[in-house]
């Protein structure tokens, strides 16, 4: 396999490279190797690979040079966004789950307790919670999920993107 100086260059700063992805550099210590003239053998041996892989990436190489080394991903079909599709995204964003009411006692638990307080031991950080949630919980109030303005509620007319 016969490289230009600045193809020699290049694949040298990939193989080396420490900011280099290691799938990149194994690719261009590959075509170095061939255009060092060692058998597959030999090759298989240092890189740790099977023919295919040599076969593979050394027939990228010849075909598109530098720019063959890189990965390609063949993808898959972009999903159709059907009405159906739609309102099932549209009732889970809606609906309220129970981890939000946790969400909501434990960010009360941090603003009325941790946030405020100075905790030099670690017992000291265990018992204050504690402490709080049994005085919460000898008058408890239920935290109730809201929207207090209409016009900011999701309905089933609303427009949304599907990512």
């Amino acid at each position: 396999m016969n490289l230009t100086e600045a193809e020699i260059v290049e694949l040298r700063q990939q193989a080396n490279g420490r900011a280099v992805r290691a799938d990149l550099a194994r690719r261009a210590r590959l075509i170095l190797l061939l255009a060092e003239g060692l058998t597959w053998s030999a090759i298989r041996a240092k890189l740790d690979c099977n023919d295919s892989y040599i076969a593979l990436w050394s027939k990228r190489f010849a075909a598109n040079r530098l720019a063959g080394l890189f990965s390609r991903h063949a993808g898959r079909q972009r999903y159709k966004v059907t009405d159906r599709l739609e309102a099932c995204v549209l009732a889970r964003t809606t609906k309220p789950s129970w981890l939000n009411q946790v969400e909501l006692w434990f960010a009360k638990i941090e603003h009325d307790v941790i946030a405020r307080g100075v905790f030099t031991p670690v017992p000291d950080l265990k018992r204050k919670p504690m402490r709080y949630i049994r005085k919460y919980n000898e008058q408890p109030k239920s935290v109730q999920w809201k929207c207090f303005d209409p016009t900011r509620r999701i309905t089933t007319d609303s427009i949304i993107t599907i990512h």
